[in-house]
């Protein structure tokens, strides 16, 4: 999956750049274990690690499972 820089202007641009990247994780049929652990990765990699990592934490399933109903 190709990861391109996030952006700095606000959280809500941090949360639409993370859905983005998590829908790309779903579209290639990871779980979810699987996709915070790379989010860990990517948070972490951009300067952005406890607001990325807890928006992760507290949203990640909703997120996944809206994508996964939008994508059936």
């Amino acid at each position: 999956v190709m990861v391109t820089p996030a952006p700095q202007d606000s959280n809500c641009d941090l949360c639409q750049y993370v859905v983005t990247i998590i829908e790309s994780y779903v579209e290639n049929n990871q779980t979810i274990q699987q996709i915070e652990q790379q989010l860990d990765q990517v948070c972490n990699l951009f300067g952005i690690g406890p607001i990325c990592q807890q928006f992760v934490q507290e949203g990640i399933q909703q997120i996944v499972e809206y994508i996964e109903a939008d994508l059936t």
